[in-house]
């Protein structure tokens, strides 16, 4: 048990930046950084911010200029985390969750969610294989307007040679209505590097990643609200969870499977 807040946990993102990590948010704006004590084998306090208007949350893989390395060559390491913040998203270096910057106005009203595009989508998309890929989904108006974005990351170094990431985006794919706002759906944004995919209430949204045609709108058969969701890493297996407590698998088929 980690007894370090006073306030409810609502994030957590576990990840490797050299050793094992842990960020965590709590109180709405509270930022975690935990590393395992392996001798005590608990979790310590290393860094710590507040980000007003925190939401969904990941690590960024790879190095950027000056990013960190593993000691072990075999594998990567996170070298920042991203974060949706408000109307915008912030990136924080991994080490001290000290700011390496971001946008602050992605969206008119609140940015709700991000979630990263496989690699593999670089030569679909005709980017550079070492940019990150990322998608976000917000509300442009209050109480409406939704959309989702593609957006692609790169890093440059400042005049003190310093890291520094640089936000373009790419597409965007809008909803054929308006809808409820989308903060009220978060953790039900993905995309498996050719579609993007986003639950709103009862249904999904799928568009092509490439040329934002919405290609599909999946109602669920019983009109369950989709609570959240997530991309099986090796298979063509999309898991949903549903306002009913039910955890429901949609598989991926070239043609529709005989009966």
């Amino acid at each position: 048990t980690i007894d370090l807040f006073a306030q409810p946990v609502t994030r957590l993102v576990a990840g490797w930046v050299g050793e094992g990590v842990c960020m965590c948010q709590s109180g709405g704006d509270h930022l975690t950084k935990l590393v395992f004590d392996e001798e005590r084998e608990t979790f310590r306090n290393a860094a710590e911010t507040r980000v007003p208007g925190a939401g969904g949350m990941q690590l960024i893989y790879g190095n950027p200029p000056g990013g960190v390395k593993s000691e072990d060559t075999d594998s990567l390491s996170a070298s920042a985390l991203v974060l949706t913040a408000g109307k915008g998203l912030k990136i924080l270096d991994v080490r001290d969750l000290s700011e390496l910057g971001g946008q602050a106005d992605v969206y008119g009203h609140r940015c709700t969610d991000m979630a990263f595009v496989p690699a593999s989508a670089s030569n679909l998309l005709k980017t550079p294989p070492d940019a990150t890929l990322l998608l976000t989904s917000g509300d442009d108006a209050k109480g409406g307007n939704a959309i989702v974005k593609l957006h692609q990351l790169n890093w440059t170094l400042s005049p003190n040679n310093a890291p520094r990431p640089v936000l373009e985006e790419l597409r965007r794919y809008e909803m054929l209505a308006t809808v409820t706002p989308l903060s009220e759906y978060p953790a039900c944004l993905v995309s498996n590097g050719r579609y993007a995919m986003r639950a709103v209430n009862t249904q999904l949204y799928v568009w092509n990643l490439d040329t934002q045609q919405l290609t599909a709108i999946v109602q669920h058969e019983n009109g369950c609200t989709f609570t959240s969701m997530v991309l099986h890493p090796a298979h063509k297996t999309l898991l949903m969870g549903a306002l009913t407590g039910q955890i429901e698998c949609y598989r991926q088929y070239a043609s529709p499977p005989q009966a």
